[in-house]
């Protein structure tokens, strides 16, 4: 019966510790809101693009929602133009003015979370209340817009037209255009006579 005794105590022993992990005080370890994450996806090749291209980003926040996103080229061209522009989209094609045939803009793109933290000062204008993304996702750009030619070709074609009182030359032109930068389905003509 001795024997019994000891190996009860010894189980209850051993227990005890165990049953007791479950009864102690949990450490709730409280954490504020926490910024939004911001990726962004370029479609196509990154260096000496076309002016015309398309972005793709997303948001993520790990304690709540993303309720759109501020996104801004900042564009050595046109400098002035570098403010925040709010949107719920998460893709957009872009046509960057190039004057000079060649730009390097600076592409930026954060994301808006759904907790009460106020607009900052940089906000856009129809933007909501809510923390940024503090560090916004951003991609380095190298576009270029190459003029488009238009030839006209060897020969001209001269033909005589016959009215009843009136004789007149006239002439029929035909040129061709190219873009080097793609999309001269799109290419308008300005065509006058001197």
């Amino acid at each position: 019966m001795r024997r019994r005794m000891m190996a009860a105590l010894v189980l209850a022993l051993c227990l005890w510790p165990v049953l007791m992990v479950g009864c102690a005080k949990r450490k709730v370890l409280a954490v504020g809101n926490l910024p939004p994450e911001t990726r962004l996806f370029v479609q196509g090749p990154v260096d000496a693009v076309n002016h015309l291209v398309h972005l793709y980003w997303f948001g993520s926040d790990p304690d709540g929602a993303v309720l759109g996103y501020e996104l801004r080229f900042k564009n050595p061209a046109l400098p002035a133009d570098t403010a925040w522009i709010f949107t719920t989209r998460t893709d957009s094609i872009f046509a960057v003015y190039t004057p000079t045939g060649f730009s390097t803009p600076y592409f930026e793109v954060r994301a808006i979370d759904d907790s009460p933290t106020p607009r900052p000062w940089d906000a856009a204008p129809n933007s909501p209340n809510g923390q940024r993304d503090l560090s916004p996702a951003f991609e380095d750009f190298k576009f270029t817009n190459q003029p488009p030619t238009a030839k006209f070709p060897d020969t001209l074609l001269v033909t005589t037209a016959t009215r009843k009182d009136t004789t007149y030359a006239s002439v029929t032109l035909t040129w061709a255009a190219t873009d080097p930068d793609g999309g001269a389905s799109g290419l308008r003509f300005d065509v006058g006579i001197d």
